[in-house]
């Protein structure tokens, strides 16, 4: 067979990845507009396009990740070629809302469709990394972890250079992680979501009847109090009250802040990777990145009350750079340690008639991503006690987090 040697073969290539890769993407995706787009058009003079954008991607994101849970529960299995169909289709809502953001018309309630659509449409694509994390059972923060580093890469750039700022700098760098998601989806060579199942029904219990393992009422629950009532709630308090500091003092035409931020973000997140690599089967290594997630909150909090001020000196300069090398080192450390508990739970707790994990793992990571949304949601119409609410989710989180691997430390799963 001579035709379509060349193209298939990348997709093949690429096929034993397709999970960390669609795990990558979505983070990206996820992280770009904060990072990137919504600083594009702040540093572009589009602060009312800003405002619009912003505030439709946060309740586009809420809705979303309500959707991705009924649809785990109701429809889990899409071919891969139709979901590379829906990418491309998200790509093409990403490039008119950029031209309606830069040119205009942009409203409130189209800004807010743009973006439901695009999320909705992602969904499906969503799922194959979920089962890839949960075929695997190992968390997926290294992949997360690279995408941070690319968007903040690409923050830095912008931030450097504002005057290159303009609808088509910013177009490709939105659309073409879509665009090249979708093109590889719809490869030939890619199986479709009906040949898969056949693997994964031989290891799931007799009484899954979707080739889903089943988990019972009492590890859902406590999957349910760790990973969606608390999960990493205290850390997105924190991030969204930086993130609205850094966003009034870019709006006010001070960079230097935010750039310091970005600078910091790289390096503390380069060495993330590079920790987290070496303790992700280790029980040990991740109780004491547990630990030191704990401890960077609580410094976090202390800390929070310096970005408010002021005054030009260079205490704001101090106290951002500790607080975002901290989180962003331990963050991620934190997360996976977070993740290798709840899959814990989720191994342990199989049987063979309870609630499907897949649902339960959608809740988690959709709820993960509805966490800094909601935050920021709140507190851009509304004041809270950020300080005492970081507390009590840190301290819920670290402690449950730490009995988990305690209690199950030399029983966990190896692949």
């Amino acid at each position: 067979m001579s035709h379509g040697v060349a193209f298939p073969f990348f997709p093949l290539a690429l096929g034993p990845f397709l999970g960390p890769f669609i795990i990558f993407m979505g983070h990206f995706a996820y992280l770009l507009p904060f990072y990137f787009t919504l600083n594009a058009l702040i540093l572009g003079n589009r602060q009312e396009a800003e405002w619009i954008m912003r505030s439709a991607l946060l309740k586009s994101m809420v809705i979303s990740g309500v959707a991705e849970i009924f649809w785990s529960t109701l429809c889990w299995q899409v071919s891969h070629r139709s979901c590379g169909i829906l990418t491309l289709a998200a790509a093409f809502l990403q490039s008119l809302q950029m031209f309606c953001a830069f040119f205009g018309p942009y409203d409130a309630l189209g800004a807010f469709a743009l973006q439901c659509a695009t999320q909705l449409l992602m969904i499906p694509v969503a799922q194959i990394g979920a089962q890839h994390t949960l075929k695997q059972g190992i968390s997926p923060a290294r992949y997360k972890i690279i995408a941070w580093l690319l968007s903040v890469v690409l923050a830095i750039v912008l931030l450097l250079f504002p005057s290159l700022v303009c609808f088509w700098l910013v177009l490709p760098c939105v659309v073409l992680p879509y665009t090249m998601l979708g093109i590889l989806l719809t490869a030939p060579s890619f199986p479709t979501a009906k040949e898969q199942p056949q693997s994964t029904a031989a290891a799931a219990p007799s009484g899954a009847s979707t080739g889903v393992s089943a988990v019972s009422a009492t590890a859902a629950a406590g999957f349910g109090v760790l990973g969606l009532l608390s999960g990493t709630i205290s850390e997105a308090l924190t991030d969204s009250a930086t993130t609205l500091a850094l966003r009034s003092e870019l709006k006010a035409g001070n960079s230097e802040l935010a750039l310091a931020n970005h600078v910091t973000v790289l390096s503390s997140m380069s060495l993330a990777f590079w920790t987290q690599s070496k303790s992700e089967r280790s029980t040990k290594k991740q109780v004491l990145c547990m630990l030191l997630w704990a401890g960077c909150q609580v410094f976090r909090i202390a800390a929070l009350p310096y970005l408010g001020k002021q005054d030009t000196g260079q205490s704001r300069f101090v106290a951002l750079a500790a607080m975002v090398f901290l989180d962003k080192y331990t963050g991620p450390l934190g997360s996976a340690s977070l993740d290798s508990a709840l899959l814990t739970v989720l191994y342990h707790g199989r049987c063979n008639r309870g609630l499907p994990e897949t649902v339960l793992w959608t809740m988690r990571t959709a709820v993960a991503r509805m966490e800094r949304p909601i935050c920021q949601l709140i507190m851009l119409h509304a004041s809270l006690d950020v300080e005492t609410l970081s507390l009590i989710f840190t301290f819920v989180t670290s402690v449950g987090v730490l009995a988990v691997l305690q209690s199950y430390d030399g029983r966990t799963k190896v692949d």
